[in-house]
């Protein structure tokens, strides 16, 4: 079934990884404004892993440093972040951390003002940032369906770049070629025909 998309309307689960005031003062932009989220604060990196481990959340906020770390012990990287959405609160001067955390894949960056002034431009950044992720999970599962059915069929699949560099190519054509699936990547289509033939093969293909 097609995902809805997240609007600032949308019931969000939040959990804030922050062992200071910043809850009380979100929570006090919640009622101000109507929103229909649930928020669980984690004080440090242990609590946060515990909370990740059995519950499920649309977006996480997070300070930079924690207790009994930093946030990057948690998340280092794309593969650790999964398809969550973190949102980076830092200090401002600390562009380093902000670098870092769009590198290693989080959704945004949130620069802290006096009075929690920052969280104010939260919801609309969660909501845009949970969105783009559920977009992105759309995109791959749809690309695995395709796949599924591309490796179901006996038929040759092949996607070539215009100078000839393979893209993709089908199990059936893994097969009959004799490459396994990591030896597609970096493959030109040229190679795979005979010297003899490879400029007449050439024209061809920039006709196409």
């Amino acid at each position: 079934p097609a995902r809805l998309p997240i609007t600032m309307n949308t019931p969000v689960n939040v959990l804030l990884i922050d062992d200071g005031d910043t809850l009380l003062a979100l929570q006090g932009i919640v009622r101000e404004l109507g929103l229909p989220w649930r928020i669980e604060q984690a004080a440090g990196l242990a609590d946060a892993r515990a909370a990740l481990a059995h519950g499920s959340f649309d977006g996480i906020v997070s300070e930079l440093t924690l207790p009994d770390g930093v946030i990057f012990d948690l998340f280092p990287d794309r593969e650790a972040l999964g398809d969550r959405s973190v949102i980076l609160m830092t200090g401002r001067g600390d562009e380093a951390a902000a670098a870092r955390a769009l590198r290693a894949g989080f959704a945004e960056y949130l620069v802290k003002q006096p009075a929690h002034a920052q969280l104010r431009e939260l919801p609309g950044r969660l909501a845009a940032a949970a969105a783009l992720r559920r977009l992105q999970l759309e995109q791959r599962e749809t690309a695995e369906r395709l796949n599924d059915i591309f490796d179901g069929t006996s038929e040759i699949i092949q996607s070539v770049t215009p100078d000839g560099r393979l893209e993709y190519a089908n199990r059936a054509w893994r097969e009959t070629f004799g490459y396994g699936e990591g030896e597609v990547a970096g493959l030109n289509l040229f190679s795979l025909i005979h010297p003899g033939s490879q400029a007449h093969c050439g024209a061809l293909f920039q006709r196409l």
